[in-house]
């Protein structure tokens, strides 16, 4: 078959012919029974498991008896450093840089260009304009339409992709080695040429607004969409969300000009991995790229973030159909280079990083039974970040849920990491970091995110060394300081009928809104019901 699959077997009346023929087969094999006794001196038949005497069964060897070795854990592994071997860097005229990492183990190529630009560089009114434009690339350039360029790619059995993120966005191609001219080809043709032709803004607009139904009906996204809302506020772009209103007011005219603005060489970086030859590609590359001019506007900080009184303040966003309570809630968190962070990554890992291990996982779902899910996370940007938990529950379990998590974020910071929790944490976040890293091209791309981070290479190749150093007193000191279970926000999605008596009960604070409101707070504001 096309798939690689064997066929199935053809059936009769339900079942397949195999078990026909194993029916038959065992039905010849049987004969009538003989009501005759067996002849004096005659073999008997061996006495059955069921017949054997106790004497025997309790002469038996179990080989497997007192094997409690079995049963340990084989000990953590020790974190290594990642190989950078054949990693090297060509500085372009133009300013971007071709980051060079060849790996001949198979015969695949990857070109990605990171670009330092993103929907932090939106403004404050038109929330989506750097995803807008970032969709519109591959959907035609100024050589080939959007077919032409899909038909291109399939033919070759390569793929392209396009993402524009928070501070970093990407235009990736990868395929077999012989696509790396195509791959270069493109990547470069899609970042340069674009024809933002009018037909297609208007299909990528209306797939945009579906996504952002689709985010309106999904209750963990809503928390999260109206989370970071209320943790950065409607000033900081990490707070302000895609909007129906605001992909309206988007015009050729602002993707023009964003493209202009942001998707230019200076500070870009090229990262081309796999199996191939350094000097070939740069050559390539200096063709490709001759005549590409342009800097980066400087970007400005963006604002600190609100601060948040003592307590926990909750955001009621009322979905009357759901049977279940999302939340999420948390507090500021920490930038990319702040000194604490490697040994957050350790205390978050026994919070709630560590799946079945963790202490939320344990305490809320094995031991509480309140949630089939719960996990925790630091999210890092250039200037500030975020630390969120978010899980779901029973409407009716939803106070008792809150109240264990806040348990044991107060616990965490008087019970610190034990020396076992923290061998477990170093052992995953150390010993198996290598596997996140299987690839040339996972490596290329994160050592392409530190240097637009500011960040050396030994950023990514020794952070299993960094953790497996880290002394329980750091990690102990960087939750104290970095971890606030006194100040929280928190937005819960879920039915106002039923939930919010329960807060009220409960003496929590809230403020009600519906689930169709603006995920912004002036607008918020104006239309929600207090409930001190």
């Amino acid at each position: 078959m096309a798939d690689g699959r064997r066929p199935a077997a053809r059936s009769l009346g339900g079942f397949p012919w195999s078990i026909w023929g194993l029916v038959l087969t065992l039905g010849a094999c049987a004969t009538p029974g003989d009501p005759r006794p067996p002849a004096a001196g005659a073999a008997r038949p061996p006495a059955t498991p069921a017949k054997a005497s106790a004497a025997a069964r309790a002469t038996s060897v179990d080989p497997w008896r007192g094997r409690t070795d079995l049963l340990q854990a084989p000990p953590p592994r020790a974190g290594v450093r990642l190989p950078l071997a054949g990693l090297s860097r060509v500085a372009l005229p133009n300013g971007v840089t071709l980051l060079l990492l060849p790996d001949p183990t198979l015969p695949l190529i990857s070109v990605q260009l990171h670009l330092p630009c993103g929907s932090i560089d939106d403004p404050a009114a038109q929330a989506g304009l750097a995803a807008f434009t970032f969709e519109m690339l591959p959907q035609g350039t100024r050589r080939r339409g959007a077919d032409a360029i899909a038909t291109t790619v399939e033919a070759a059995g390569a793929t392209l992709n396009t993402r524009a993120g928070y501070e970093t966005s990407q235009i990736g191609c990868s395929g077999r080695r012989e696509q790396l001219g195509l791959c270069l080809g493109l990547v470069a043709e899609l970042a340069r040429e674009p024809a933002f032709a009018p037909t297609e803004i208007e299909e990528v607009r209306r797939r945009l607004l579906g996504e952002v139904r689709d985010a309106r009906d999904d209750p963990s996204t809503l928390a999260a969409l109206h989370f970071a809302n209320q943790l950065y506020g409607d000033a900081h772009p990490a707070g302000r969300a895609i909007s129906a209103e605001s992909l309206a007011r988007i015009t050729r005219t602002d993707l023009v000009a964003f493209h202009r603005r942001q998707l230019v060489p200076q500070g870009a970086i090229l990262a081309v991995s796999g199996d191939l030859d350094p000097a070939t590609v740069a050559r390539q590359v200096r063709r490709l790229l001759d005549g590409w001019r342009g800097g980066a506007p400087r970007r400005a900080p963006p604002p600190a973030l609100p601060p948040i009184a003592n307590g926990l303040h909750l955001l009621l966003v009322d979905k009357p159909e759901l049977t279940q309570s999302f939340f999420a809630l948390g507090h500021g968190g920490v930038s990319v280079k702040d000194r604490a962070r490697d040994a957050l990554r350790l205390g978050n890992y026994v919070l709630g990083g560590g799946g079945f291990s963790s202490r939320l996982m344990q305490q809320v779902r094995s031991a509480g039974g309140k949630t089939y899910g719960i996990s925790s996370a630091f999210e890092a940007h250039a200037d500030d970040g975020a630390f969120r938990i978010a899980s779901f529950t029973r409407h009716e379990e939803l106070v008792p849920t809150l109240r264990l998590v806040l348990r044991e974020l107060a616990q965490l910071r008087l019970q610190p990491p034990s020396a076992a929790e923290l061998l477990g944490a170093k052992g995953q976040l150390a010993g198996g970091y290598v596997l996140e890293y299987q690839t040339a091209a996972h490596l290329a791309a994160a050592l392409a995110h530190a240097q637009l981070a500011g960040l050396p290479d030994s950023y990514v190749s020794e952070l299993p060394l960094r953790l497996d150093a880290l002394t329980l007193e750091a990690v102990a000191t960087a939750i104290r300081d970095r971890l606030h279970p006194d100040q929280l926000i928190g937005t819960v999605v879920g039915r106002a009928t039923t939930v919010a008596p329960l807060l009220r009960q409960a003496g929590l604070p809230f403020t009600t809104i519906s689930y169709q409101a603006p995920i912004s707070a002036a607008l918020r504001d104006a239309a929600a019901t207090p409930h001190p």
